[in-house]
């Protein structure tokens, strides 16, 4: 059969649709730990991660205000992509099918680079800075955080996950102060481990399970967080993080600029088809997920 542009337009069409009705209407996983802030260029300043301006009594004179803490934290957009060799015999021939599995697989992926960027990303490089350091110029999961400038706050831990670990972190959060020394009202919501730690954590925050040194009390432990058991830290069998996914504020920031988008590039004067017989189709997406608020998350390498 001959290929003409109306079959090579309809060849696009057909893949377009498959693209966009498997593309994931709702975020995944990745969504609970990332706030929302659009992007209107190529990056967005983030000043404003320190801390707002306290609500202070209005006794008289001019109304108290306050001022942002010029940290000139940054986040630059990023361009994702895929795409799709696909044999112009195959078109002329109609056996585009052969492709339908892949076409949905690559609009999948926008959502699942999306959680990898965060754990298999984030979450594993936030001990050393490979990917960002946080807003304050340390790294994310860091000893060394500074509260007004005058304290240190800590939220990384070598422990391995244990019971007392756990409740060391949830202490620990608990008390996290942002740049003007205020308490921010942490309450960590979840446990997040790699599949090697899971019985560990099931152990850990399971009902029923008695103290070893205390006879007949119960686990004190027991749905005080949520588990994560995420497959993307797995490259790192003894991290596990604790973090408050309960307010508006977020560990991590996502970061979106232009939606994803299908493309094809079928016009049969185009090189690839001269030089290759092949057609590509392939999606799109401006995004990035970096560092949010640190005092979110707590992080441990299990070394010790």
């Amino acid at each position: 059969m001959t290929l003409d542009q109306d079959k090579l337009t309809a060849s696009a069409k057909g893949f377009r649709a498959l693209f966009f009705n498997e593309l994931r209407r709702d975020p995944g996983l990745w969504s609970q730990f990332a706030m929302n802030v659009p992007c209107e260029g190529q990056s967005n300043e983030y000043d404003w991660l320190g801390g707002p301006p306290s609500v202070e009594e209005w006794a008289s004179g001019n109304r108290p205000m306050g001022s942002l803490k010029a940290y000139n934290y940054e986040i630059n957009d990023k361009i994702w992509a895929n795409g799709l060799r696909v044999k112009r015999k195959h078109i002329e021939d109609d056996k585009l099918g052969l492709y339908a599995p892949v076409i949905r697989m690559m609009a999948m992926d926008f959502d699942l680079k999306k959680t990898k960027r965060v754990f298999a990303d984030l979450f594993l490089s936030g001990f050393a800075g490979t990917i960002q350091t946080a807003y304050d110029g340390q790294f994310f999961f860091d000893s060394d955080h500074l509260d007004n400038e005058e304290t240190a706050q800590s939220n990384k831990a070598t422990a391995a996950l244990s019971a007392a670990a756990l409740e060391t972190a949830l202490e620990t959060m608990m008390q996290y102060t942002d740049d003007r020394g205020e308490k921010l009202d942490v309450f960590p919501t979840h446990l997040v481990v790699p599949p090697q730690l899971r019985a560990t954590a099931l152990r850990i925050l399971g009902r029923g399970i008695v103290d070893e040194n205390s006879a007949g009390v119960t686990n004190i432990n027991n749905g005080v967080v949520q588990l994560i058991v995420a497959p993307w830290l797995a490259a790192q069998a003894a991290y596990w993080f604790l973090v408050d996914l309960s307010k508006m504020l977020k560990p991590f920031i996502f970061q979106p600029r232009i939606p994803v988008d299908f493309q094809a590039l079928i016009n049969p004067q185009d090189p690839n088809v001269f030089n290759a017989d092949q057609y590509y189709y392939g999606g799109r997406e401006r995004f990035n997920i970096s560092y949010g608020a640190w005092q979110l998350a707590y992080g441990s390498d299990g070394t010790t």
